[in-house]
């Protein structure tokens, strides 16, 4: 499946985004957190391309920052997710019976638990730990891909190639590892770029509670948070955060769209 056109450039400001984000102590004209107390709340100027904050810090330079911190905790929470996810969801499938059912019954009270209640607790013990947030985030998301990997598990566990290699002798978990798993990449990849802008969203909700990454280090969501007080008389403080979250999340799904025609099952 090819992309359209605004696919295609949408996609390719996600690439560029992440890759200006990760080369920040290079490229950023300011350390993120440098407070000029001269130029507080300054209009865009060529000395400040986006302005400054409340403490007169350049907006762009912690734009820049709080990418690589909001960025790298979406990836490793999606990636931790969906290991979690398509490790119950490959034994729950494979196994069947009593297997299948208790962990699908520990998945569906897992999916029952409102997600924001628990981020905001899991968020408040996590405090600065970015590990601990990370994990917090996982923990709330593995759910959706465990269900659709069992889903794509109990129809290849009747195909051919799986009979043959129980035929020669591949246990179990050979068999979940060396060929369930490998043919349900296909939803696999789909699910961790959703879970990448879900965690992105998460992180973002919380910091903006004040529960999420805390400051000095910049994240677009407690950017976010200190914007909020002038909100009504300087709106670019929040429309740069948003706009980058926005761009984050549309790429990313559309990121997990065009790879599902790449990754079929062999």
């Amino acid at each position: 499946m090819r992309l359209d056109r605004s696919a295609r450039i949408v996609v390719a400001a996600l690439v560029t985004l992440a890759a200006v984000c990760f080369a920040a102590p290079w490229i950023a004209p300011y350390p993120p957190d440098a407070v000029d107390l001269t130029q507080l709340r300054a209009a865009p100027s060529a000395a400040h391309w986006l302005g400054t904050d409340e403490l007169g810090r350049d907006v762009l330079s912690r734009l820049l920052f709080g990418g690589r911190a909001s960025l790298a905790l979406g990836v490793l929470a999606a990636l931790l997710a969906t290991a979690v996810g398509a490790g119950v969801g490959a034994t729950a499938g494979y196994l069947g019976g009593g297997v299948d059912n208790l962990l699908m019954r520990l998945t569906d009270v897992a999916l029952a638990i409102p997600t924001l209640p628990i981020a905001i607790v899991l968020g408040a013990y996590a405090g600065n730990s970015l590990p601990a947030l990370i994990a917090a985030i996982a923990a709330l998301s593995w759910m959706t891909t465990a269900r659709v990997v069992r889903g794509e598990v109990l129809t290849l566990r009747e195909t051919g190639f799986v009979a043959a290699a129980q035929g020669l002798g591949q246990s179990r978990y050979g068999t979940i590892r060396r060929h369930l798993l490998p043919n349900t990449a296909g939803v696999l990849a789909v699910s961790a770029t959703i879970a990448v802008g879900n965690a992105i969203l998460v992180e973002s909700a919380l910091s903006f509670l004040g529960l999420g990454v805390q400051p000095p280090t910049p994240t677009w969501g407690n950017m976010l948070t200190d914007a909020q007080a002038t909100m009504a008389t300087r709106p670019l403080l929040t429309v740069f955060p948003g706009l980058a979250i926005l761009l984050v999340i549309l790429g990313v799904n559309l990121c997990g769209e065009a790879l599902r025609p790449r990754t079929r099952p062999i």
